[in-house]
């Protein structure tokens, strides 16, 4: 660990740097939900957003599984276009062994196309798309969470997999090939981001109480360039991030059982306190622009104390504050939200893993 950066949080409020109470830039008005009816007798389990087809229009893909344990599961892809004012027209159903965990997606053979990435207890399954051809990689097992994102600037899309106390690195080393994995002695929640511009991304691991270490690839493997501490006792609860104060740099958002707390980047992997959101207790974070004005916006799951779940926002004015913006509840709980133009309205929109979408309309 090079430096550690700790979040003040009271230096923060009483510094007047927390949430702001204005309208912010580009507020965005209305959440509408889209709700994809699963089949009966299935669970949506995660979603992701993309273009699976190769007609350049964003899909959805679900990974569904079985309300009862030990059965085949699916992934359906409900092809573009896709609104709030109707039920997607019926998708393609590619079916995956039982057990499924996590679903993630990049173009793996580079040919313009998202591939799915399939997390099962025996290893990683691969759905390369369009044709929907089906290829095993049983070189790690029991993989909690599957992320993919170039780490190592050479243009193709690495998996990083989330393990029972450790993380995973899987280089594409091009042709369909994976090297052996690099195991990382640190696991929980993980998150990628390219954090000081160079083009590939940075891996953010939570991996309980405060801290959230930040990994940089060396030339040869992963390494922690910083930790992050939230205020203790806070514990981090998920992590994202993207550019919320206006300058051109991703920062780091924090989410805690203590509220939401924001670090500017520099661009040279150095943090800095922004600000401080006192919402509560978070479960799940998410980051991206939802009113289209080109600033990265806040969407959050509070911890819910009955069986559903809600996702609310926090707006960005561009110049380092935030204001509350709209909120939807949902049925049933969450437990992840990402934020991708789903509609190609030029405005980000909350896919949730239950197979809800949260279009923005500013």
């Amino acid at each position: 660990m090079k430096n550690a950066v700790r979040i003040a949080a009271a230096a923060l409020l009483a510094a007047g740097i927390g949430c702001s109470s204005g309208s912010g830039g580009g507020h965005t008005a209305v959440l509408d939900a889209m709700i994809i009816s699963v089949p009966l007798g299935m669970d949506a389990l995660a979603t992701e957003a993309g273009d699976f087809t190769g007609d350049q229009i964003p899909d959805l893909a679900v990974l569904q599984v079985p309300e009862a344990p030990g059965g085949e599961g699916s992934v359906t892809i409900y092809p573009g276009t896709l609104d709030a004012s109707s039920e997607p027209a019926p998708g393609t159903v590619f079916p995956v062994p039982a057990g499924a965990i996590d679903l993630a997606s990049a173009d793996l053979d580079g040919d313009g196309v998202l591939d799915l990435i399939i997390a099962l207890p025996s290893g990683i399954e691969t759905i390369m798309m369009p044709e929907g051809d089906m290829e095993t990689m049983p070189m790690i097992e029991e993989p909690q969470a599957v992320l993919a994102a170039d780490v190592t600037g050479d243009g193709l899309p690495d998996l990083i997999v989330a393990l029972d106390g450790a993380t995973a690195l899987l280089v594409n080393l091009g042709g369909d090939q994976f090297a052996p994995p690099q195991m990382i002695d640190e696991g929980g929640v993980i998150a990628t981001a390219d954090l000081n511009g160079n083009g590939d991304a940075e891996v953010l691991i939570a991996a309980g109480g405060a801290e959230v270490a930040v990994l940089d690839w060396s030339g040869t493997a992963l390494v922690i360039e910083t930790t992050l501490l939230a205020p203790t006792p806070a514990i981090v609860s998920d992590v994202a991030a993207g550019d919320v104060s206006g300058d051109g740099i991703a920062d780091v958002v924090i989410a805690t059982d203590g509220g939401i707390y924001v670090l500017a980047g520099d661009g040279l992997l150095g943090f800095t306190p922004l600000l401080a959101a006192d919402v509560g207790p978070v479960s799940k974070v998410a980051v991206g622009d939802l009113s289209g004005d080109g600033v990265a916006d806040i969407a959050y799951s509070p911890v819910s104390t009955t069986a559903d779940a809600s996702v609310e926002t926090l707006i960005a004015d561009g110049t380092g504050g935030v204001s509350a913006g709209p909120a939807e509840t949902l049925a049933g709980a969450t437990d992840s939200l990402a934020i991708s133009d789903v509609d190609g309205s030029g405005s980000g929109d909350v896919v949730t893993d239950t197979a809800t979408v949260l279009f923005s309309a500013p």
